[in-house]
């Protein structure tokens, strides 16, 4: 759904893949995943980069958008994830189990990786 109404506006100023990633600084590849749907960029300087790149591309081709009104749409359009970390742990503790790891020094990685719930790197995020 975010990346059909990012196509959207992006067809209602002409605006290229490109064009959009040198608006906004994001590289095309992310702008390519954010059109596809295949990424969602989080609330905050990602989306406001996008919508005032949008917006910009607007201006400069004649067309009147409003920031305010982009940034809305689109940011309705993103869940927000809440992190569940009681289930993050059973998770871990059945990989461990079905590994045959021992639970002590992994556990004293993951709880100093983890040490706060919700702000895992990407990379313990593929565990969920």
């Amino acid at each position: 759904m975010f990346g059909e109404t990012l196509n959207k506006y992006m067809e209602l100023v002409n605006c290229s893949g490109k064009e959009l990633s040198e608006y906004t600084g994001i590289s095309e590849s992310t702008v390519s995943r954010y059109r596809s749907g295949e990424r969602v960029p989080s609330k905050g300087t990602e989306l406001e980069k996008l919508c005032r790149g949008i917006c910009c591309a607007a201006e400069e081709k004649n067309r009147a958008l409003e920031f305010d009104e982009v940034y809305r749409e689109l940011a309705a359009l993103i869940k927000q994830e809440s992190f569940d970390f009681s289930s993050f742990c059973e998770k871990i503790n059945l990989l461990f189990s079905a590994l045959s790891v021992s639970s002590i020094p992994s556990s004293e990685a993951i709880l100093g990786i983890c040490s706060r719930p919700g702000r895992l790197p990407w990379r313990m995020r593929l565990i969920c």
